[in-house]
């Protein structure tokens, strides 16, 4: 593979630089969500043993992510800003890390192409502001994508492949270890490595080297994916075959029009080189394969899904590098052929703008990413709480619900100095009702109850307090609430 030029470093550099702007802008504008606060929650203790007891308590996700997290929490500052940080790194890492798997598999136009379409697209924009291990998994995906394309060059060329086998194999486990889904995509590489590439003894022994090297280095998991696999979950389902196409859909940040328009150029560029008018993959059949790459883990998890529902289509995540890289790629081949004409260079060029405009429209306009909260408001509430309601409620008994009860939601009462919190895991053994008497108790006139609502029943938490506890007021925030009763029920 030839070395990178100047001219495609510089252009490289600001493809970043631009994907950069929009993983940090207004990373810690948005309250901390559900599943962020248990990331905060096990990855801030004082050491790595309180951080794996309480990790393997509440978390089903493989450890390394945390582990990473664990450390940054040394050093920074645990605001929103500094719980998502190291999110944001890693997405904006996997914006060049696209660039050589893309260059690697087809030239270096269309990997220019695919870093610029991928550093603006809403998904992976999304999962860089999101404190969760999805941006790790991505980063990883594209790198094992490069390192296929590595070890199937070293296999075919008779090069020394210790060193293509070492890597492939520590990034193959660090991805199969950053989410269970992960897993499938290191099986379906592992299943697609056969396709083009000669069958001989060498490339047997190379392929068992690093696929199975990787499946015992991942074996011990096993064990905690067999006491999580006995769950219930509630969020979790099975999905339909037509849930294909809304994958498909979900891809591209649930923008139609940009779904259909990739699809169009990827059908374009399959008949254009096929028919030598634009520049082929490298490898034979890379075209197929990044599909194959895309599409086979959805079947992959369905069959798996027959018998235990664990879907969700934000575990999905591993699909984007591959759509992305076949979309970039694509969409270079065609602005290609447009290219050699000089009377349609200008469709060229206004391809490119096409689709780097729908990625950010999508995630600026379509989706207001960045002005409107896509989950619950925590902090807001809890600050309504203190510098509107404590003034003028100021012996009140406060009770905060939410999942995981009393971790999650001190983040921001202890943050924004509100204290007498009485807290429970709202799908948790312990009765409010005891809480309910603990308020009497303390001669509490109100109450005031917050309740995050991402995945809690809440009415039935306020409609246990109506019958003796008239409604003074309430306020609702994006997927949270705060109502304040009046404690009717106090000791005679």
């Amino acid at each position: 593979m030839s070395k990178i030029k100047n001219k495609e470093f510089v252009f490289l550099l600001l493809i970043t630089l631009l994907g950069a702007v929009f993983r940090f802008w207004q990373l810690g504008q948005h309250s901390l969500w559900l599943d962020e606060l248990a990331t905060w929650h096990s990855t801030s203790r004082a050491t790595i043993a309180e951080m794996w007891k309480i990790h393997s308590s509440i978390e089903l996700t493989p450890p390394p992510y945390f582990f990473a997290q664990f450390l940054f929490a040394r050093f920074v500052d645990q605001s929103e800003f500094g719980v998502r940080l190291p999110v944001a790194i890693y997405g904006t890492l996997a914006i060049p890390m696209m660039f050589l798997f893309v260059r690697r598999a087809f030239n270096p136009a269309a990997g220019l192409v695919a870093a610029l379409v991928f550093a603006v697209a809403y998904q992976p924009i999304y999962f860089s502001q999101e404190a969760r291990t999805y941006s790790f998994t991505i980063l990883l995906t594209a790198a094992a994508g490069w390192s296929w394309l590595r070890l199937r060059t070293a296999v075919e060329s008779n090069q020394n492949l210790r060193r293509e086998i070492v890597i492939a194999i520590a990034i193959n486990t660090l991805l199969a270890l950053s989410h269970y889904y992960a897993t499938v995509m290191v099986f379906v590489q592992g299943m697609t490595f056969w396709i083009g590439v000669r069958r001989d003894r060498k490339s047997f022994v190379t392929w068992l080297t690093v696929y199975g090297t990787t499946a015992l280095l991942f074996l011990p998991w096993v064990v905690a994916m067999t006491g999580h696999w006995k769950q219930d979950y509630g969020w979790h389902q099975a999905p339909k075959l037509n849930d294909v196409f809304l994958y498909h859909r979900w891809l591209f940040g649930s923008a139609s029009l940009y779904g259909i328009l990739s699809t169009l150029a990827i059908i374009a560029f399959a008949i254009l080189w096929r028919k030598n008018r634009v520049s082929a993959p490298k490898k034979p059949k890379f075209d197929l394969i990044l599909l194959l790459w895309v599409i086979a883990p959805f079947f992959v998890v369905y069959v798996v899904c027959l018998f235990k529902p664990i879907y969700s289509v934000r575990y999905m995540a591993v699909g984007l590098v591959p759509m992305y890289a076949l979309t970039g790629a694509a969409v270079s081949g065609v602005a290609q052929f447009f290219w050699r004409q000089p009377k349609t260079r200008f469709a060229s060029v206004l391809l490119i703008l096409l689709f780097t405009g729908l990625g950010i429209h999508e995630t600026v306009w379509a989706r207001q990413h960045y002005s409107v909260p896509k989950a619950e408001q925590r902090r807001e509430a809890i600050a309504y709480i203190k510098d509107e309601l404590l003034p003028r409620f100021p012996n009140a008994y406060i009770l905060g619900i939410g999942l995981f009860g009393k971790p999650l939601n001190d983040y921001y009462f202890e943050r924004l100095g509100v204290g007498r919190v009485t807290d429970f895991d709202a799908l948790g053994p312990e009765n409010y009702q005891d809480a309910l008497k603990d308020a009497s108790a303390k001669q509490a006139k109100e109450i005031i109850l917050f309740v995050p609502g991402y995945g809690v029943p809440e009415n039935r938490f306020v409609q246990g307090m109506l019958p003796l506890r008239p409604l003074l007021e309430e306020k609702q925030f994006h997927r949270a609430g705060v109502w304040v009763f009046r404690n009717e029920e106090l000791p005679r």
